[in-house]
């Protein structure tokens, strides 16, 4: 399915730290309401898509609906519904063509899908073909012969949008927004060809066939088109209507055209060259699609779900019953075990998500305007209502919302904050408002303060309202005296605001095309950037919750890491079914109030953090979630540093972009445990905190000794892989010192040879270019992995290079000192150092720091910088 429910390794987010990893797992659980923009009716069901449901209700009496069964959530909102023998063939813009098995009506059931390449926007269905209206795609043909397996056959390419679809006999007739009536012959559905068309007035949205005539529901109403030769299609008759004319369906002598915010139109077609209308009913919200039973047309109403509309006498048609859902839902919030959301036509509504999975509508109240916010305090849902103001409504009991009170602002209500006694109104043309709600029965205004645009969003914190004030960017208003609140600061950002959430130090702000913005803004009166995040649609709602952002950005819900504002991160997401407008999390789960999709609700899963030493870590499974604490860092790059215990038995390498950390602090660090494809274990983090600094040594070795053998299991990802023929203890992810002479290679990588025979690959930081002077040379690094072919290679990550200058000694016996330049001798010892021209012999063995002493022992040969006899 398009649907994307991402299902990677979790993260904590919420009170126990933060996680980052390549994809938090998203799961979409619950869904409740939507708009209805599709019906279809059948003996005594009707089949509605509510968002990104089916709905099966039952018919049998007009005048009371009732539902008795429906789908799971679908991957987009149900535009077209066409039904055949057993099942539903559903469009759903973003999920291309579902088939849903409808043999039960009470238990309608998913069981194919095709994901065609545009939006679905209309379905026909014609013997073992599904002919869909795909938008941009044109038309799209599917055959369904197996409908648990529907694939694509043909298809052409439409010149404009293909929004509407019917077929008669070998044509599919296609409203074509600009370029009108489309004629396709399907006679060979492998290979659909163009054979005419009629250009209408303007854009065209649906087509129904009867009989010679195509009947087109265009912007401005209904035309009539002849098309008793395909090839050659010619108007015959029109009638304008006074909406905005959505689509048309024909029975009998009548067209019924949903007509937008005019309702239902009665056509009578008896006489094609001159319709007239005869009748019409106006339904509560805007109708989009219309289908007809017997003496009944059933209205798909977009923000008031299902309206009956009795047509036995056309001339006099009349409302007899509706089947209503939230509808078009713009902003939500929760408090406790219901979530509160700002539907567009009816006000708050209140809905029950002690089960995620079942949410369930228990009340409403309708504003006098249009609620476009909502915000919880205590027992009052306090609502930005458009031209109304600021209306309370009470919500002790939520089954039955009660209004208190109201407030007329100046302009028009956005959005609504409270903090403590006052409501802060985004009160778009007139800033901020202020609004004293101490007596929830008696707000009052006490102050306001204009802002430069248009005030859509805002947020409080401290003495300070943070507003999102559309082109004018973030606003920033001092509020200690609410009665007199002033303006300090701003920072215009490059896109269009409507929200803002605050947390710490830091604003934070969804831009439009331009993504997230964070703002420094522990300066109100100089609030500075810090970083962005290009999200992948149009970044509208946020809420920030511990180390993470949550953006609804139009394509649904992107999860952002902000552990380091400088540098945001997105961690994981999920795509939903309508256009995500709104966004608030609690516990576990984020709330999305999907406009067209209704309430939707993501689970977002939490895995338990195992508290680790860095030993202890690299034996656990890869996608652990870790904390280590204590730890100290032993050696850095810029997006990645190593820690190792202060013990110096275990180090593991650390992925973090633009850390900021430095050799020697100590630091407590959470993240995710994975393997790269070198083999070597490292820490995906996002979470750090520092604690002080230490000095850091390395461990000398041999080059024989780098890398070890396998630590626990890493065939099953518990563990550290050893070097290929590697013996004794793993060392890898450790901070270690080694000599010998160097081969070239490049201007950041060389061999080291020791004479032991084992020659190690060493990597130089960018800082450190290879020398064709060194010849003999000390190093200190991190022991690493690296996989060539199919062995596993010692790699040291260098950091530091010593030169070892050389004295030319000649036959020297007996006992003598040696003085090394660097003065540090613990690298050298038991190593074996070679340059021509030096004949020293005897065995190494430990002096005092910066000396060291040789016997006459046959065993090694060693670089000196200066020599004095006797001893």
């Amino acid at each position: 399915m398009k649907k994307v429910l991402i299902a990677a390794i979790a993260a904590t987010i919420i009170c126990m730290g933060s996680i980052a990893c390549a994809d938090i797992p998203v799961t979409m659980v619950g869904q409740c309401g939507g708009t209805c923009e599709a019906v279809a009716v059948s003996g005594y069901y009707a089949y509605c898509g509510i968002g990104p449901k089916l709905v099966v209700l039952d018919i049998t009496s007009a005048s009371n609906p009732a539902e008795i069964g429906k789908s799971d959530i679908l991957s987009g909102v149900i535009l077209g519904i066409a039904l055949s023998g057993n099942y539903a063939y559903v469009v759903c813009d973003k999920g291309g063509l579902q088939v849903i098995d409808i043999s039960n009506p009470a238990n309608p059931t998913w069981v194919g899908e095709y994901d065609t390449p545009g939006y679905a926007y209309a379905v026909a269905v014609s013997g073992s073909y599904a002919y869909v209206a795909d938008e941009g795609a044109g038309l799209q043909v599917i055959d369904i012969s197996n409908p648990a397996n529907p694939t694509r056959v043909g298809g052409y390419d439409t010149p404009a949008y293909a929004n509407g679809v019917t077929v008669s006999g070998n044509y599919a007739y296609v409203a074509d927004a600009w370029s009108g009536l489309q004629v396709i012959d399907i006679s060979n559905p492998a290979n659909p060809t163009w054979v005419g068309e009629y250009d209408t007035p303007d854009w065209a949205c649906d087509v129904t066939v009867s009989g010679n005539y195509a009947y087109v529901a265009t912007w401005s109403g209904l035309q009539i088109i002849n098309i008793s030769n395909p090839a050659n299609p010619t108007w015959v008759g029109e009638y304008n209507t006074f909406g905005y004319t959505k689509s048309v369906t024909v029975a009998g002598d009548y067209a019924y055209v949903a007509d937008g915010y005019d309702g239902l139109q009665v056509i009578e077609i008896s006489n094609p060259a001159k319709p007239t209308r005869v009748g019409g009913c106006d339904t509560l919200g805007s109708a989009y699609s219309v289908a007809v039973s017997g003496d009944d047309a059933y209205v798909a109403d977009v923000l008031d779900g299902l309206q009956v509309i009795d047509i036995s006498n056309p001339a006099n048609p009349t409302w007899v019953g509706e089947y209503n859902t939230l509808g078009y839902t713009e902003s939500v919030t929760v408090s406790g075990d219901y979530a509160y959301m700002a539907d567009y036509e009816v006000g708050p509504q209140v809905i029950d998500i002690s089960n995620p999975a079942n949410p369930t509508w228990v009340g409403g109240y309708d504003t006098p305007g249009t609620a476009f916010g909502v915000a919880v305090s205590g027992n009052y849902a306090y609502v930005a209502d458009d031209c109304s103001g600021l209306q309370i409504i009470d919500i002790a009991n939520p089954a039955n919302p009660t209004w208190v009170g109201g407030c007329d602002t100046p302009d028009r209500g956005c959005d609504v904050a409270v903090s403590g006694n006052y409501s802060y109104v985004a009160d778009n043309c007139s800033g901020l408002q202020i609004i004293d709600i101490s007596n929830p029965t008696n707000p009052t205004w006490v102050g306001g303060c204009g802002t430069p645009g248009c005030a859509y969003g805002v947020a409080v914190s401290g003495n300070y309202a943070y507003v999102a004030d559309g082109s004018a960017g973030l606003q920033i208003i001092d509020i200690s005296n609410p009665t007199n609140p002033t303006w300090v600061g701003e920072y215009v950002t490059l896109g269009w605001i409507y929200n803002v959430a605050v947390s710490g130090n830091y604003a934070y702000v969804p831009d439009g095309g331009a993504g997230l913005q964070i703002i420094d803004v522990s300066n109100p009166a100089n609030p500075t950037w810090v970083g962005e995040y290009g999200t992948p649609g149009y970044a509208y709602d946020i809420t920030v919750s511990d180390n993470y952002a949550y953006v609804a950005d139009w394509n649904g819900l992107q999860i952002i890491d902000i552990s380091n504002p400088a540098n945001p991160t997105r961690v994981g997401g999920c795509e939903t079914p309508g256009c995500a407008c709104g966004v608030a999390v609690s516990g576990n789960y984020a709330y999305v109030a999907d406009e067209s999709g209704g309430l939707v609700i993501l689970r977002v899963d939490l895995p338990e953090i195992v508290s680790a030493t860095v030993g202890s870590a690299k034996l656990l499974q890869d996608d652990a979630a870790v904390e280590i604490t204590g730890a100290v860092v032993s050696a850095v790059w810029e997006d990645y540093f190593y820690i190792e215990d202060e013990k110096r038995i275990s180090g593991v390498r650390v992925e973090k972009k633009s850390h900021g950390l430095a050799k020697g602090v100590k630091v407590d660090v959470v993240g995710l445990l994975f393997t790269n494809e070198d083999g070597e274990r490292y820490l995906d983090a996002t979470s750090l905190s520092t604690a002080g600094t230490v000095t850091v040594k390395p461990l000398g070795m041999t080059n024989r000794s780098l890398g070890g053998s396998n630590l626990g299991n890493p065939a099953a990802g518990e563990g550290q892989r050893g070097v290929t023929g590697g013996v004794g203890l793993n060392n890898i992810g450790l901070l270690v010192r080694t000599t010998g002479a160097v081969t070239y290679i490049d201007a950041h990588t060389f061999t080291l040879d020791d004479g032991s025979g084992v020659n190690i690959r060493c990597e130089t930081a960018p800082t450190i270019l290879v020398s064709t002077t060194w010849q003999h040379i000390a190093v200190t690094g991190i022991s690493s992995i690296k996989k060539v072919g199919n062995e596993y290679e010692r790699l040291l990550r260098i950091t530091e290079v010593q030169p070892l200058i050389t004295g030319q000694v000649e036959g020297v016996t007996g006992r003598w000192e040696a003085t090394l330049t660097g003065g540090d001798i613990s690298g050298v010892l038991g190593m074996l150092l070679t340059q021509q021209g030096n004949t020293v012999t005897g065995s190494v063995r430990s002096s005092r720091p910066g000396k060291c002493c040789l016997t006459k022992y046959p065993y090694n040969r060693v670089q000196v910088s200066s020599i004095s006899l006797p001893f």
